[in-house]
This record gives C-alpha cells, sequence and structure tokens, in this order.
C-alpha cells in the first residue's frame, strides 16, 4: 500500500513539473521605435516662420540672420553715405577715441573679425560689417517697426533707445547710438544676433563705437571711388 502512495506521489510531481516545462518565460517584447518616425532622423523639424521671427529675413523659405554684410549692397546706397567729410568724425576728441578703440579692436574684435586685413574669419571683416551697418541706418525706421510688431516685448524695454536713433536723421549719428547699445547688449534689437555680450567697460564702447564709424566711412570713400 505504501509502494501504490509513493507512486501516485510521484505521478502527481511529474505532471506537476510537465505543465512547467510548456515553453520558456515569457519577457514582454518593447517595441523598438520605427526610425523613420524619430524626430532626430525623419520626422521633420517644426519650421518657423519668418513673419514672426525678428531679426530675420525670408531667403528661399528658410532663415537668415540679418547680421550686416556687404552682400546686397548697392552702389547707391554706399555712394549716398556722407563719407568724405563730416563733423561728428572729424572731430579730434572723436578721433582720439578712435585711435584706442583701434588698439582695442586688435585685441578684442580680430579673434572673430579680420581687422585690417588681419585676424578671425567666424564673422565678416570689420571693413564689411561695418559699412554694410552704416547703409542699414537707412531704413532703421523699417527695422524699429517690424520689432515693435512682432516682439514688443524687446522694443518697448528699450524703446527709450530706439526713438533715440529714429529721431536721428544723420546715418553716422544714428550709427553711433546704434553701436553705443549693441555693444552693451548684441541682442537688443535683434534676437538672432551671433555676438555674444562682452565684458566692455563704458569707456571701450565709446572708444569701439568710435573706431567702427572710422573704419566705416574709410569703407565708404573706398567703395565710392572704386566704382
Amino acid at each position: 500500500m505504501s509502494s501504490l502512495k509513493r507512486l501516485f506521489s510521484l505521478g502527481v510531481m511529474v505532471s506537476a513539473l510537465g505543465c512547467g516545462e510548456a515553453g520558456p518565460s515569457h519577457t514582454p517584447q518593447v517595441e523598438k521605435a520605427d526610425p523613420t518616425n524619430s524626430p532626430a532622423t525623419g520626422e521633420k523639424a517644426p519650421v518657423v516662420s519668418t513673419e514672426e521671427t525678428v531679426g530675420t529675413e525670408k531667403s528661399q523659405g528658410s532663415e537668415v540672420s540679418t547680421e550686416a554684410t556687404t552682400e546686397g549692397v548697392g552702389a547707391e546706397s554706399v555712394e549716398s553715405v556722407p563719407a568724405a567729410h563730416h563733423p561728428l568724425l572729424d572731430d579730434d576728441q572723436f578721433k582720439k577715441q578712435a585711435i584706442l578703440g583701434r588698439l582695442l579692436a586688435k585685441k578684442r574684435c580680430i579673434i572673430c573679425h579680420k581687422v585690417e586685413g588681419k585676424g578671425g574669419i567666424l564673422s565678416p571683416p570689420m571693413e564689411e560689417v561695418s559699412l554694410a551697418r552704416l547703409v542699414k541706418m537707412k531704413t532703421f525706421e523699417e527695422h524699429a517697426e517690424n520689432l515693435e510688431t512682432n516682439d514688443p516685448q524687446r522694443y518697448e524695454s528699450k524703446k527709450e533707445i530706439f526713438e533715440g536713433i529714429l529721431a536721428e536723421e544723420d546715418e553716422f549719428k544714428r550709427m553711433r547710438l546704434w553701436l553705443m547699445a549693441y555693444l552693451r547688449q548684441p541682442t537688443f534689437d535683434n534676437p538672432m544676433a551671433k555676438m555674444q555680450k562682452q565684458p566692455l567697460k563704458s569707456t571701450e564702447i565709446t572708444q569701439l563705437t568710435a573706431y567702427v564709424l572710422t573704419v566705416a566711412r574709410a569703407s565708404a570713400e573706398k567703395a565710392s571711388n572704386s566704382k
């Protein structure tokens, strides 16, 4: 009788083990992401309308920084710049500031810009960017209106500066005011500005402003004479 009980128990155990061997334990499979739907590969990044982005211009549907370059600066624009003689730039004190600004530019600006043919290539040469910015001062009204419409918070925060620039009809005086604000905060009128904020003292800003204006006038004279 005891032998039959042992056989019966053994049969139950074998049956139980057989149920457990139906197959390997099931491990939930994590569905792999379809690379065609990955934001990094297949999915197109959202396109931001350039009409809603301050500091950019349309160029075949892409965003282009409005950082000043001489590309697209016509001969008429250059010739209309009062480059020959200008009271502001011919002032003796201004000339002294420009000399100091030149030395400062050769230490600071030369890292990214070419200054008098020497320096970096991360940004346009100083002569090029200075002349282009001077020409852009002629149409600053349009830029200010666009900023006020599309980025009112930025405009209101610097409203006094904008009004001061717009009150000046002379391109050089306009550019001086613009440069003073730009060197303090490059993004004050353009969130897309490439230049990083520089640790400049007020005296250095004044000196660099004088130098850049001097370079702009020399570039305008050179461009006018080459026509």
